[in-house]
């Protein structure tokens, strides 16, 4: 073989291996996913709605939808109006009319929350307040609305020059099926645990109060006070449309890093990936803050990399901000700000030849801002619990060994094979389902098909290899607490990893057309492939949003009452029977039953499912422990007991465990309730119950009783 021909032949032989490598990867992917997650399958249409064709009514939901979004509308301009000025007065030069409002509204709805906590503590939380406050804020920011309203007025024309409609088309539809069940009454579990009895507790109050018997609401509650504004405004549904917003806001600043850093084509790209995510578009369409948290971290990303090229202090603090707003939304966020200041400090080291004694100045500084941003909330927290990080560290208030072995099943872990936690990123995608134990989350095969690509091109970006460095130092936090807790095992804990995937997942796609040859062109049969699951992914999801039937309630034809009871079934029963028939002097314990937003009598939900285990705890070692409960109950106010049997019966059946590699082999470990129920807890029960008045019976799943 003559000497000239080696190179190329190594060449060629690079090539055919990559490609069959590719082949190779998609083949063991899809099908596997496919196989799992049938297309058009595993969501059964519901019963039909009862429809009341009156024409009073379809107006009125039309009138009512309208003002949602029109005050939706309305705040997101202010917000956007107050985040572009607070920027620019820390000496941001935006470059793109896209990158100064998708930041300004983000870091403006941020900081939203800050003032609706202020109003909380000062007693503020009225309706006319509330609008008082949005004409306020929109009158002091009035120039630079009207330059929004300029830029958005132009964006049709720029829409046109921008490329790829088909992704953008995508994208959009994907948008608006999230938008449709943002429109609809809050049935998902959380909000009705906790993001939205907070709220509304607060408002009833008109003021920011504690509520020690749900620890939830001893969080950082960001987000949570744009609930509550949505709820001071006009009501619940105004508040999910919050968390929508961040969905789309997310896209957009998605396709401007991924524009600046990559190119247009591979923006468009990015954003089709993320709406290919079925479990963030359906987060999008409840009352959850893992949206806000995502937006927070991609902003403080985004802003992180603009200083990085520009060395502005200004991009720096702006980081910072958005930084400590996801902290002050959850308490994950530490996660990354530990992530972003060693990615800081190292950058300054290696690019910027700055001494470590300077680049630990400027970490320091920057934790000092997010600190501040978070400082309310941790503040409030030590009021109220005794601890800034409650419950975690030091306890506090209502934390005792029983509540945190109700809670976080200590002693069980997700698996002791260390195989399984390599795995993760394989499981996750092929098993995971959303509804259930594996992971609670669907999210698409592409992410796992594309972005094991970008690790085979060289020259990649530094927005690119600083993102998968963010997300592998997320997911290595993620195996350790699963490996802990198993309880924490739901990839909605990683949500704000993956715009960075898609980010990767792109650049893989734009720069595919390396390998192409002209025998094969491997991008051609990859884009091919990825145009073919998304199209998929638009159908399924079409079908999961037309199944529940909601185009009725959305019209009007179906009332408010009748769409929740066909949702939520025995429960809204349940808590129509105690908004009806019980006093308005009742108040009413639950035992096991977490949810109380749609009753409107005072009550106690059982928010970590151990009512009864503390009262036990309380009240156990008494000379007659169920008399000496009923009386403490009686001396809280309580005149009722609401017992959830349905939920009874999940806690002492086998609890599902998340999927490992053994269940590829139907090797599954040994089956066990992990909730501390203990016979002693039943015989408690019992006892309890048999010194009550049994009061109504409810489909056989609730039971009310009166407490003598």
């Amino acid at each position: 073989c003559p000497r000239g021909r080696e190179p190329v032949n190594r060449s060629q032989m690079r090539w055919l291996l990559v490609v069959a490598g590719v082949l190779l990867w998609f083949i063991a992917v899809l099908p596997a996913y496919y196989v799992v997650h049938e297309p058009l399958a595993g969501v059964q249409a519901l019963a039909r709605p009862h429809i009341t064709p009156a024409l009073q009514n379809v107006a009125f939901a039309a009138l009512s939808l309208l003002a949602d979004l029109i005050l939706l509308a309305l705040t997101l301009a202010v917000a956007a109006a107050w985040g572009s000025r607070i920027g620019q007065r820390l000496g941001v030069v935006f470059d793109s009319g896209l990158e100064r409002w998708t930041l300004g509204a983000t870091l403006g709805l941020g900081l939203l929350g800050t003032v609706v906590l202020g109003m909380a503590i000062a007693h503020g939380l009225y309706r006319w307040a509330g609008y008082a406050v949005l004409l306020a804020l929109g009158l002091a920011a009035r120039s630079e609305v009207r330059t929004l309203c300029r830029w958005l007025r132009s964006g049709s024309r720029r829409l046109r020059s921008l490329g790829s409609p088909w992704l953008c088309l995508y994208a959009s539809l994907i948008g608006l099926l999230s938008l449709g069940s943002a429109l609809l009454p809050p049935i998902g579990w959380d909000a009705l645990v906790y993001h939205l009895p907070g709220p509304r507790l607060y408002l009833e109050a008109h003021r920011l109060v504690a509520a020690p018997e749900n620890f939830y609401l001893n969080w950082p509650a960001q987000v949570e006070m744009l609930f509550t504004w949505g709820l001071l405004l006009k009501g619940d549904t105004l508040a999910k449309l919050f968390h929508w917003t961040f969905w789309p806001l997310t896209t957009a600043l998605l396709y401007a890093l991924t524009r600046r850093s990559v190119g247009t084509r591979a923006g468009w790209w990015a954003v089709a990936l993320w709406a290919s995510i079925p479990f963030a578009s359906e987060l999008a369409g409840t009352a959850y803050v893992d949206l806000g948290l995502t937006a927070f971290v991609l902003a403080g990303f985004y802003a992180f990399l603009r200083w990085t090229e520009s060395q502005s202090k200004g991009w720096l603090a702006l980081s910072a901000l958005f930084t400590g707003l996801g902290l002050a939304t959850k308490y994950m966020a530490a996660v990354w700000l530990v992530a972003l200041v060693l990615l800081l400090a190292y950058h300054a080291l290696r690019h910027h030849r700055q001494t470590i004694g300077w680049s630990v100045i400027r970490a320091s500084m920057f934790t000092v801002v997010v600190a501040l941003v978070a400082a309310p909330w941790l503040a409030k927290n030590w009021i109220v619990t005794g601890n800034p990080v409650y419950p975690f560290l030091f306890g506090g208030e209502g934390w005792n060994p029983t509540r945190e072995a109700w809670l976080t099943w200590p002693g069980h872990i997700y698996s002791r094979n260390p195989l399984d936690y390599l795995a993760l990123p394989w499981l996750a995608t092929v098993l995971g389902t959303s509804g259930s134990a594996a992971f609670d989350a669907t999210l698409g095969p592409l992410l796992l098909c594309l972005v094991p690509l970008a690790f085979l091109l060289r020259g990649r970006p530094r927005a690119v290899n600083y993102g998968l460095a963010l997300v592998g130092g997320q997911l290595a936090y993620f195996a350790a607490t699963i490996h802990r807790y198993v309880y924490l095992a739901e990839t909605r804990l990683l949500l704000p990893a993956f715009p960075l995937l898609c980010l990767a997942a792109a650049f893989a796609l734009h720069r595919l057309p390396a390998w192409d040859r002209k025998p094969f062109r491997l991008s051609r049969v990859v884009g091919g492939v990825v145009a073919l699951v998304l199209a998929a992914n638009l159908l399924t999801e079409t079908h999961a949003f037309l199944a529940v039937r909601p185009l009725a309630r959305l019209a009007g034809l179906e009332s408010r009452e009748d769409y929740l009871a066909r949702r939520l079934g025995a429960h809204f029963e349940a808590m129509r029977y105690v908004n009806q028939h019980l006093p308005e002097s009742a108040k009413v314990f639950f035992l096991w039953e977490p949810r109380s937003y749609y009753a409107r009598r005072p009550v106690q939900a059982d928010a970590t499912l151990d009512n009864l285990a503390q009262l036990r705890l309380a009240w156990g070692s008494a000379n007659d422990p169920p008399g000496a409960a009923l009386a403490a109950l009686r001396a809280g106010g309580f005149s009722h007991l609401l017992l959830y049997r349905a939920g009874l019966a999940f806690l002492r059946e086998p609890t599902p465990q998340p999927p490992t590699l053994n269940s590829l082999t139907a090797r599954f470990a040994p089956e066990q309730s992990l909730y501390p129920l203990s016979d002693e807890d039943l015989g408690f029960l019992t006892a309890l119950l048999a010194r009550c008045h049994a009061q109504a019976s409810l489909s056989e799943i609730y039971d009310v009783y009166r407490i003598p």
